[in-house]
């Protein structure tokens, strides 16, 4: 009798904890190595940026902007970012001090990633 009572209180625990009404571990719980917190969590948001090259490093791949929406900050430009000058591709040589640039950006800790960069040509600017 004492076996029976315990499968019918074990069933009942096992198929809820299966249906997920019982929490299995806690939300304090650290995450486990190489698990994602939230694999179908959204992105970073893309920013966009618009204004005119303060400062150019070639050699750390950044340009210091002073941007009509963030405020002056240095922008990280790498393979990944598609630079345009008009409607050509372009290069990190043709941003240079005083060109007026406009496109996406993504922030990671305090760091700008740029996606697009897109370089007004002379024509644009005036």
């Amino acid at each position: 009798m004492r076996l029976f009572a315990m499968k019918t209180k074990l069933i009942p625990l096992c198929a809820a904890a299966a249906l997920g009404l019982l929490p299995l571990a806690s939300a304090d719980a650290p995450p486990l190595p190489g698990v994602a917190e939230n694999p179908s969590a959204p992105e970073a948001k893309a920013n966009q940026f618009q204004g005119k090259i303060t400062s150019v490093d070639k050699d750390a791949n950044m340009v210091t902007l002073d941007d009509k929406n963030l405020g002056s900050h240095q922008l990280h430009i790498d393979n990944s970012t598609k630079l345009t000058k008009g409607t050509e591709a372009a290069t990190f040589d043709d941003l240079k001090v005083g060109a007026e640039i406009a496109g996406t950006c993504k922030k990671s800790g305090t760091m700008f990633h740029a996606e697009t960069v897109k370089v007004s040509s002379s024509d644009e600017a005036k």
